[in-house]
């Protein structure tokens, strides 16, 4: 029986313990949060909807980390690039080819993912490190290769177009937050929905143990480069969003200090739980613009004798910080404070 679960409620079916809406709380909990996101352009401003929608694309991304480190247990720092493949080729596409959004995006989607499961390839052969260190390089290879190429713009990199349907124009912050919000529940079922497939336990077994995994017949290899391939996928989707969304694609923009963040979002919020995506996402973001819009001016005025400089970088240090102490303190993240907020107030009044 699961502790977590409220009083007098069991699962009888398999389908039943492995289902989103588990109880009737969870299903009405889940359509009043998306109630909210629906209604968010109606009382937000144009500045909170460009930071909301920012968030949705980081969420997507990091669901592919999430995916590939998080279920697989296979290191990535080249989420970044694999990123920048589905934006670079969404601003080839609709500049060459003049195809409309909504082809270059499923399109943008499948060349990150082969993008990434070619560079997950070497997955088949060295793990931990080792890994770490190819998806590093990676991360040059890619970057170096968009920079030169001209057909993808160079150092001048693409401009993009608006998106329209219709006699609807989808461009801007406002415009463009419904096909972001859309895109970002569909990304969240998804990869709620890998861990319960037969595909999402091999990567749970791999993870754990990848001698055992093989042991049991588990084709290791194939999974591994399954992992990547639908990171990248994941990635290549976000990049496509992101190009129409700043409707300028450029190699600055994909650096290889983003892959780090994004790997620190999921480690905040708990790798392996979709949950713990969201979480890690969110609180990394509002972090960031407390820090910038709060704290660094507040120093900047404290200290006018102070080069601006110096303040500039107050929000990586706090990054790094952030991710140290809860890798040291609690590296199961934010979504392990939940369930254990949830157990409490499930439990009360009983001490344990």
């Amino acid at each position: 029986m699961d502790i977590r679960l409220p009083c007098g409620v069991f699962n009888t079916r398999y389908d039943k313990d492995t289902a989103i809406f588990r109880t009737k709380e969870r299903g009405c909990l889940i359509i009043f949060i998306i109630a909210f996101f629906i209604c968010c352009p109606f009382i937000m401003s144009n500045t909170f909807l460009s930071i909301l929608d920012l968030i949705f694309i980081t969420i997507i991304c990091v669901m592919g980390i999430n995916t590939v480190t998080g279920y697989c247990g296979q290191l990535n720092i080249g989420q970044s690039a694999f990123m920048a493949v589905g934006a670079f080729f969404s601003g080839w596409l609709a500049k060459d080819f003049s195809l409309s959004f909504w082809l270059i995006l499923p399109i943008a989607t499948l060349a990150g993912g082969m993008v990434g499961g070619l560079f997950g390839l070497p997955s088949l052969r060295v793990k931990g490190l080792y890994l770490a260190l190819f998806t590093l390089a990676a991360q040059f290879i890619i970057m170096w290769s968009f920079r030169h190429i001209p057909c993808f713009g160079g150092a001048y990199g693409l401009h993009l177009k608006e998106v329209s349907l219709g006699s609807w124009d989808l461009s801007g912050p406002r415009g463009f937050y419904p096909i972001l919000l859309l895109s970002v529940i569909i990304a969240i079922y998804c990869s709620q929905n890998i861990s319960r497939t037969k595909v999402g336990r091999a990567f749970v077994a791999i993870r754990d143990n990848d001698l055992a995994a093989e042991t049991l017949g588990i084709n290791i290899r194939a999974y591994k480069a399954l992992a990547f391939f639908i990171s990248g996928c994941f990635a290549g989707f976000a990049g496509c969003l992101w190009a129409y969304f700043i409707q300028f694609v450029g190699v600055e923009q994909f650096t290889l200090l983003d892959s780090v963040w994004y790997l620190g979002m999921a480690i905040v919020g708990g790798l392996g739980s979709t949950l713990g995506v969201i979480f890690g996402v969110f609180f990394m973001k509002i972090l960031e613009q407390i820090t910038v819009s709060w704290i660094c001016p507040i120093l900047v005025e404290r200290f006018p004798n102070v080069a601006g400089e110096t303040f500039a970088g107050i929000s990586l240090l706090v990054y790094g910080l952030v991710i140290i102490m809860f890798l040291i303190f609690d590296p199961r993240g934010l979504v392990h404070w939940w369930n254990i907020l949830k157990v409490s107030y499930r439990l009360h009044p009983f001490s344990y």
